[in-house]
C-alpha cells in the first residue's frame, strides 16, 4: 500500500472522530466493515447502492404546528396540523465544491481516507496538502516531482467501485508551475486492461491523451503542429473535464468548459476499437525526460454525469 505524506496523514488523523466517518468519507457499502454513522451535520447516503455509501451534508424538512397571529379585532385563531415524519434528503453542495460528483474533495478540512498516494516515487517526489495556492478555499494538493520516470508520483483513488460500472466523468482544476514543452509528460493516469495505463498529459506543448500499450497519442501532433489541442501555460488554473464510456469507445475532453474536439473519440487517430475500462484514477506528474514540475490540484471529483467547471 502506498504511504501518504506525514502532513496528509496528520490532517486526516486529526479530523476523524472514533466510530464515525468524516465528511465525504465512506460509511457503508458492499463489504464495508468501518463506521456506518457520520459526524454531526452529515448523513450517510447510498450514492452507488449497494456498493458505496458516503457522508454528505443534508437538509432536513419538517412539517410542524403553525399558528396564525391574532387579528386586531378578533380572538387569535390557531391552525394545527399533525407533525409529519422528519425526512432527510442528501443535497450535495453546489458551486466548485467537488461533492457535486459521486466522490471528490476540495482539500478543505477532513480528506476522506478513500484518497491516497496510489503511485509512489522512487525518489524526488512528494504529495502534500498545501496552502500557498488554491483554486477555491485555502487548501490544495501539491505535487512535486524532480523529473524523470522514476520520480513520478500520483494521488487519487485506488479503485472506482463507488462509480459502479457505467460511464465515468471527471473534473479537476490544475495549475502547473512550468508550461508544457515539447517533451512527453503525464499528469493524470488510470490503470486499464487494454491501454495498460491510460494517461492525460502533454507533448509538443499541448494537452494530449496517451496509451502506454502502444505509446499512441491523441491528437496526432508534431513539433510544428498542435493538431487542434490547447497549449498549457505555467502558473494558470485550468478546469479539465473528461468523459469515458465503458460500453462504447467514446472519450470526451473539455478545458475551461470548452470541448476539445481533437481529444474526442471516435476519430481517425484512435478509431472506435478501444473501449476504456479503468480500475483506478490518479493525479500527479510523470515525465519521460528530465522535466521537473510542481503542480497544484483542487476541487477534484469523479461522477456518473458531467460535472462542469
Amino acid at each position: 500500500m502506498a504511504v501518504l505524506s506525514k502532513a496528509l496523514l496528520a490532517l486526516i488523523a486529526a479530523s476523524v472522530v472514533v466510530g464515525q466517518s468524516p465528511p465525504y468519507g465512506q460509511c457503508g457499502g458492499q463489504g464495508w466493515t468501518g463506521p456506518t454513522t457520520c459526524t454531526a451535520g452529515w448523513t450517510c447516503v447510498a450514492v452507488s447502492s449497494p456498493y458505496y455509501s458516503q457522508c454528505l451534508q443534508g437538509t432536513t424538512t419538517t412539517t410542524a404546528t403553525t399558528t396564525t397571529p391574532p387579528a386586531t379585532s378578533t380572538p387569535p385563531v390557531t391552525t394545527s396540523t399533525p407533525p409529519a415524519t422528519t425526512t432527510t434528503t442528501a443535497t450535495p453542495p453546489t458551486g466548485s465544491n467537488p461533492s457535486t460528483g459521486v466522490i471528490g474533495t476540495d482539500f478543505e478540512g477532513t480528506v476522506s481516507s478513500a484518497w491516497s498516494v496510489i503511485v509512489t516515487a522512487q525518489s524526488g517526489g512528494s504529495a502534500t496538502i498545501d496552502t500557498t495556492k488554491a483554486h477555491s478555499g485555502t487548501h490544495s494538493l501539491k505535487i512535486v516531482s524532480t523529473g524523470g520516470f522514476s520520480n513520478h508520483i500520483f494521488y487519487g483513488l485506488s479503485n472506482l467501485t463507488a462509480l459502479g460500472s457505467g460511464d465515468i466523468y471527471g473534473r479537476y482544476y490544475a495549475n502547473f508551475l512550468n508550461a508544457f514543452n515539447q517533451d512527453h509528460t503525464t499528469h493524470m493516469m488510470m490503470t486499464d486492461p487494454v491501454a495498460q495505463t491510460l494517461r492525460m498529459g502533454g507533448q509538443f506543448g499541448v494537452l494530449d491523451w496517451n496509451r502506454a500499450s502502444d505509446d499512441s497519442i491523441m491528437p496526432d501532433g508534431s513539433p510544428t503542429s498542435d493538431a487542434g489541442s490547447i497549449a498549457i501555460a505555467g502558473n494558470t488554473w485550468y478546469c479539465i473535464e473528461f468523459h469515458l464510456s465503458r460500453t462504447t469507445s467514446q472519450i470526451e475532453t473539455w478545458v475551461n468548459g470548452n470541448v476539445i474536439s481533437s481529444l474526442t473519440t471516435p476519430q481517425t487517430r484512435w478509431g472506435s476499437a478501444y473501449i476504456p475500462n479503468p480500475s483506478n484514477w490518479g493525479l500527479g506528474w510523470e515525465s519521460y525526460g528530465s522535466d521537473p514540475n510542481t503542480v497544484w490540484y483542487d476541487d477534484i471529483a469523479l461522477g456518473t454525469s458531467r460535472l462542469g467547471c
